[in-house]
Parts: C-alpha cells; sequence; structure tokens
C-alpha cells in the first residue's frame, strides 16, 4: 500500500507550509506514481507566496515485486531509470509495469502449460477472463473455515436457546446449600449461642 506522509517545507522567501507526499508506493497497486516520479510529477512543491517550485528531498520506499529498496526524491532520474529497469519496475520502453497485470499473465501462462491442448491457444485476455472467472467460483465455494464458523454460530445459538428455556424454568433451591454469605451468619450465631 502506498504510505501517505506530511511534513513542513521552508521556501527561501521565507513562507512555511505542509505538504502531503507519497512516503512509499507500492508497484503492485500504485504504478503509475512511478511514472509521476520518473517525470518530476512527484515531489515538487509551490510556494503559495513567491510561486517558487521546491523539491522535497527525502528518502521514499520502492515496494516491487522484486522487493523493496530506498531511493532519494533527488537522486539523478536516468540512475532512478536504471534501477527501475533493473528491479523490474519500468519496461525497456520507460513504461512502469502493472504488477497486477504482469500476475495474471504469469497465472495464465502456469495454467497455459497445465491445461488441455485445446486451450493453449487462448490468448491473454481470454485467460484472464477464465481466471477472473475461476476466482469468483472460488469466492461463492465455502471453505472449511466458513463451514466451521457457521458450526460455532450453530452450536452459539442452541447455547443461547438453552440458557434461555433454563432461565424460564423455577429454581429449585431446596437442593443446593446456603451461600457463603449465609454461612458466615450461621456460624456467628452458633458461636455466640455457644458462649
Amino acid at each position: 500500500m502506498t504510505r501517505l506522509s506530511t511534513v513542513n517545507i521552508t521556501c527561501p522567501c521565507g513562507n512555511n507550509f505542509t505538504v502531503v507526499y507519497e512516503a512509499s508506493i507500492n508497484t503492485w497497486l500504485s504504478s503509475s506514481l512511478i511514472e509521476d516520479f520518473l517525470n518530476g510529477k512527484l515531489y515538487r512543491y509551490q510556494c503559495k507566496k513567491c510561486g517558487k517550485v521546491i523539491q522535497l528531498v527525502t528518502k521514499i520506499l520502492i515496494n516491487a515485486p522484486s522487493g523493496m529498496l530506498w531511493i532519494s526524491t533527488d537522486e539523478d532520474p536516468e540512475t532512478l531509470r536504471k534501477i527501475f529497469k533493473d528491479r523490474g519496475i519500468i519496461d525497456e520502453n520507460g513504461k512502469a509495469i502493472d504488477a497486477m497485470e504482469e500476475r495474471f499473465i504469469k497465472l495464465a501462462e502456469e495454467r497455459k502449460q497445465t491445461a488441455p491442448e485445446d486451450t493453449k491457444t487462448a490468448t491473454p485476455a481470454e485467460i484472464r477472463k477464465e481466471l477472473e472467472k475461476i476466482f469468483k467460483e472460488q469466492e461463492k465455494t465455502p471453505s472449511k473455515s466458513s463451514e466451521t464458523f457457521k458450526e460455532i454460530q450453530e452450536l452459539l445459538e442452541k447455547s443461547k436457546a438453552h440458557k434461555k428455556q433454563k432461565s424460564q424454568q423455577p429454581e429449585d433451591t431446596h437442593d443446593r446449600p446456603p451461600p457463603p454469605s449465609a454461612r458466615k451468619e450461621e456460624e456467628k450465631e452458633s458461636e455466640q449461642n455457644t458462649e
């Protein structure tokens, strides 16, 4: 998940202002932020008093399919492109790779390898649709944990019904011993009688 943070910036004109910035970027969910970062659209803020554009210099965490890495926001763009390309965050053309789409394609390719011959010619889009259909079917199929949850709910309902039924029955107090407070009073009375 991309995490936002705030920081106070002081402009050379003396104006202080607070900005919200992306302290981390999850390329799985926000691949477009990588392109904005590379194109200089992120971490630059304009002073409302004098109009000067100030670059925020800080370290941010990039969470990519290949792992996490810290990058400084003032890093040279060419160095960033090389790092991002080496880590599989951008492609040869400098475009951010959509990790979720890549995941679907990988699943499709894995499925193609184990699929019957007549389905091996399907396009990635057709396979993606098929995978989405499978995921939806899995969501509808109750898992073992949901069955256990239903069993627990049924037991709780039975327990509540039993307690309710028991509370409606008249109590038979003849067979029970007196409560501890009553026993103490009886002991005090018997001590006084023996004196």
